[in-house]
């Protein structure tokens, strides 16, 4: 399948270091929740403008 069309793929990718940014920069963990379900919902949306697999982190 295709990396820029693999949701699963990229959130499983890049879920954990998320997280863990997120969280050394947020002190309460229902904000970072939040802001991972936003980001969850703003890449599933913009996924489909996505220009080059290069646009993802390796």
């Amino acid at each position: 399948m295709d990396r820029r069309t693999d949701i699963e793929g990229i959130w499983a990718q890049y879920r954990s270091g998320l997280m863990a940014f997120l969280q050394s920069r947020v002190s309460n963990p229902a904000d970072v929740v939040d802001l991972m379900q936003e980001t969850l919902i703003m890449t599933h949306t913009k996924l489909p403008a996505l220009n080059a697999q290069t646009s993802l982190r390796p």
